[in-house]
């Protein structure tokens, strides 16, 4: 029986919990596989050089499931890459400290809490898309903000030789309606 395993390969393992939290099998495995070689020796800081075929070999996983993990991993800012241009080589760091944060995350929010991790990952997930669509709207915001100028000061300045400067609540108003319509055309994109 021993005979069937060595022909098999080496054995990967990785946490389901880290799945779960991922939401992906395939993105739980690729990270544990780095975890793996980051323990044996990754370079002073901290890239390792695998190629897809290695990866699958090791792993199993398609050029097609290594490309999803890795675009899910980076969007979580679990690992970096670094394409050498120079030498045609793909590079990956893991991150440890966004590993240990997800970690207290999955802690957190195991079945023994009473929060299924899946429903807490969606959560976390429709928080911080909240987040990047405020963020966003803010930023428009900013943009708009030396332009923001009430409809009354345009005709007073039309009218007389001399510029009106609007008051701090008229341009607080329109900094309001602009707010408004960027939150609402942000809203609109969901």
């Amino acid at each position: 029986m021993t005979d069937v395993y060595a022909k098999a390969g080496r054995a990967v393992a990785y946490y389901p919990k880290l799945a779960l939290a991922l939401d992906s099998i395939p993105a739980a495995l690729f990270l544990c596989q780095f975890v793996y070689w980051y323990e044996k020796g990754a370079s002073g800081d901290g890239y390792i050089y695998k190629t897809v075929e290695q990866i699958e070999s090791e792993t199993g996983l398609t050029y097609e499931q290594q490309k999803r993990a890795r675009e899910l991993l980076k969007n979580e800012k679990l690992i970096t890459e670094y394409n050498d241009k120079v030498k045609h080589r793909q590079y990956y760091r893991v991150e440890l400290e966004r590993l240990a944060w997800l970690w207290r995350f999955i802690e957190e929010h195991s079945e023994s809490n009473g929060v299924p991790l899946r429903k807490a990952r969606a959560h976390r997930l429709k928080q911080q898309a909240e987040e990047q669509r405020a963020e966003k709207a803010a930023q428009a915001v900013e943009m708009v903000r030396p332009f923001a100028l009430p409809e009354p000061v345009w005709r007073e300045q039309e009218q007389s030789s001399e510029p009106a400067e609007p008051t701090e609540e008229q341009r607080a108003e329109r900094t309001a309606r602009v707010a408004e319509m960027v939150s609402s055309l942000a809203n609109s994109t969901k």
